[in-house]
């Protein structure tokens, strides 16, 4: 794929982790931008995102991608190494060392990868495209790379960044962020919107701008049979342990159903890290939890385990605050895997639980509501029949729209 390696030389010595710290491609046909480390995959939906579309990309596509060294350090940072995502080999350039999973951060994540783009950006020769997925990385490509063309992917809802429950350092700058966001927009050639009414709101303004939905990887999310002799009642949640995902609400909902129906046996496996996990153990010392209730804080978890964990349940709960899902990936696998879904009002954005079909939203956001929307979930065991509501959202179906319209 790659011709840009001098003649002769082993491709054997740049396999993954390999380094050359003068390397120089002369060209790549796209130059992703984010706080990704090729090596090691972080909570969150941009990074399996990302990885989605190195894997499924069209044949011949050089990629590479300009990140973070997660593992390594300093001692990656500023040297190109080489990378497979199943069959798709793509060059990987960590320009600093952070753990994008590590919310706790006292920098914002992105100005470190800004920063470390310009200060190495000589070891990137010429590009076709640059895509960037954060508005503030948007903005100093559009300035680094000022000969290539632009995509823009925009991951949540008009001001989900820098408004109510946001993670996000710009809440605190939220006029700013709005500012870059639509410099950024209006500089891009192609703007990709994960959220359909919000890529309404950009087409209407004259942007160039175009909504798909997020997709799952059916090598890993399909349905699996559940064993006849299992009889709980099998929970799962996952995503980051951050406020706009709201992990406690789910915790609490496991709790007020297990000691409403004491004869019935729960499991509630939590999938993630983040800032809230001394929260939820806090939560868990204060609270005395059913004899009937197991509840496993599995952690961060690699892609093909997570997904072995979803497969395995027999619901999945989803608690985002509104106003801040684009359109989320985690209830996309769920459902692919046929598990019905309960869900808070506001964050299931794609409009896929489909009340009784394939799954329930709660009415309201108390432990007790979502415990009535799991109850009224679980009994929906036809798990082809949920499934079939996101079979149109396969991977190799959606990336191929995403590079249609970005190339």
């Amino acid at each position: 794929m790659f011709s840009r390696l001098p003649r002769g030389h082993d491709r054997r010595e740049q396999s993954n982790h390999c380094r050359g710290a003068s390397l120089k491609f002369q060209s790549l046909d796209r130059l992703i931008i984010h706080q990704f480390d090729a090596a090691t995959p972080s909570p969150g939906g941009i990074d399996t995102c990302i990885r989605g579309l190195i894997r499924s990309a069209p044949p011949g596509l050089s990629i590479g991608v300009v990140g973070v060294a997660v593992d390594g350090g300093e001692k990656r940072v500023g040297k190109w190494e080489r990378h497979a995502i199943d069959s798709t080999e793509f060059e990987f350039l960590p320009v600093a060392s952070l753990d994008p999973g590590d919310q706790g951060r006292r920098l914002p994540h992105s100005g470190l990868v800004a920063a470390g783009l310009l200060r190495h950006r000589r070891k990137i020769g010429r590009v076709g495209a640059v895509q960037a997925h954060r508005a503030d990385l948007g903005l100093v490509a559009q300035v680094a790379f000022r000969n290539a063309r632009h995509v823009y992917s925009i991951h949540t809802q008009a001001g989900g960044l820098n408004r109510g429950s946001t993670d996000s350092f710009w809440v605190r700058a939220a006029s700013i962020h709005e500012w870059i966001e639509k410099r950024v927009v209006a500089g891009a050639d192609r703007t990709v919107v994960f959220n359909e009414n919000y890529a309404s709101e950009l087409a209407r303004s004259g942007a160039e701008a175009r909504f798909l939905p997020t997709w799952f990887d059916s090598r890993r999310y399909f349905v699996e049979t559940r064993s006849p002799a299992s009889s709980s009642v099998d929970m799962v949640w996952v995503g980051r342990l951050e406020e706009p995902k709201d992990p406690a609400l789910a915790l609490d909902a496991g709790l007020a159903l297990a000691r409403r129906s004491p004869e019935t046996a729960y499991t509630l496996t939590i999938v993630g890290s983040g800032t809230l996990l001394a929260l939820l153990k806090d939560r868990l010392a204060r609270n005395h939890t059913p004899h009937n209730l197991r509840i496993r804080m599995a952690g961060r978890q690699r892609p093909e385990e997570a997904a072995r964990i979803v497969r395995a349940a027999s619901v999945l709960l989803m608690t985002s605050f509104p106003g801040y899902e684009g359109f989320p990936r985690v209830l996309v696998e769920g459902l692919a895997c046929g598990l019905p879904a309960a869900v808070t009002f506001g964050s299931d954005t794609g409009g896929l639980v489909q009340e009784g079909v394939t799954g329930s939203v709660a009415v309201g956001r108390s432990p007790d509501a979502l415990a009535d929307a799991v109850a009224r979930a679980v009994v929906l065991d036809d798990r082809k029949s949920v499934a079939s509501a996101v079979s149109h959202l396969s991977e190799d179906a959606i990336v191929g729209e995403f590079f249609e319209y970005t190339s």
